[in-house]
């Protein structure tokens, strides 16, 4: 006799139902196309453009941003921190410099962040080096 345990079977079917579900759904993203032609000289323009749409839109928390970075053996970590300031010189957040962020910059101050605003169908990518 073979007994299979009733919680493994729950669990199976509910994964199956969520692998169904994935494969078919599927988001039609509408908008506005972004022109390079139409786009400003500087990348910073273009940013504070779209984030002026994040608010005007009410996405909530525009100023909300995924930053990665990597520990000493390169396994990378990322975390949600709030955008404090844009500027010509870059984005600027705040941190804890004891914290595990703030360790992993002082190793390696290469970092790369992203803004996901769903509402207007934008997502912001940066790519640089963190400085205290």
């Amino acid at each position: 006799m073979i007994i299979i345990n009733k919680q493994i079977v729950s669990f199976f079917i509910f994964v199956s139902m969520i692998n169904e579900f994935l494969n078919t759904v599927r988001r039609d993203f509408e908008g506005q196309d972004l022109a390079i032609s139409k786009s400003p000289d500087q990348p910073v323009e273009l940013f504070e453009n779209w984030f002026e749409e994040a608010v005007e839109a009410q996405v909530l928390d525009p100023m909300a941003m995924n930053i990665a970075t990597v520990d000493a053996a390169g396994q990378p970590s990322l975390r949600v921190v709030y955008l404090k300031k844009i500027s010509e010189e870059g984005l600027t957040f705040f941190t804890d410099y004891d914290s595990q962020k703030g360790k992993e910059l002082a190793n390696n101050p290469h970092i790369a962040c992203n803004f996901f605003w769903v509402e207007i169908n934008r997502q912001v990518r940066v790519l640089g080096k963190a400085e205290k």
